[in-house]
């Protein structure tokens, strides 16, 4: 995938594209380097990134959770909804006053 990405950058300003993971549960990051933040980079990588995942069976989500930016596309492009209601159910177990992280993805 990382060669993949360079080419479809090719004519863009980006610098670098390494990918980096964890072997044991095929997953991967991908760091894209830019010397300033790059629109037209960021429309390129972000939409294929999301459908070649979805394609092959994976998610946008790993360890480090989903994040606000992108809570939207974790049904479409992360877990199953019987996954996403047990983490909501676990949050409220934990959290029932919502207080930890509030007005993240939970609400």
């Amino acid at each position: 995938v990382v060669n993949v990405i360079k080419r479809r950058l090719e004519g863009t300003n980006f610098e670098s594209v390494t990918g980096f993971g964890h072997v044991g549960d095929g997953n991967i990051h991908l760091n894209i380097q830019t010397k300033i933040f790059d629109q037209q980079v960021h429309s390129l990588i972000e939409p294929y990134i999301f459908e070649w995942t979805a394609a092959h069976g994976g998610s946008i989500s790993a360890e480090h959770g989903i994040g606000f930016k992108k809570a939207e596309y974790l049904a479409k492009y992360g877990k199953p909804i019987e996954a996403i209601n047990v983490m909501a159910k676990i949050k409220l177990a934990l959290d029932p006053k919502g207080i930890m992280n509030p007005y993240k993805v939970f609400i």
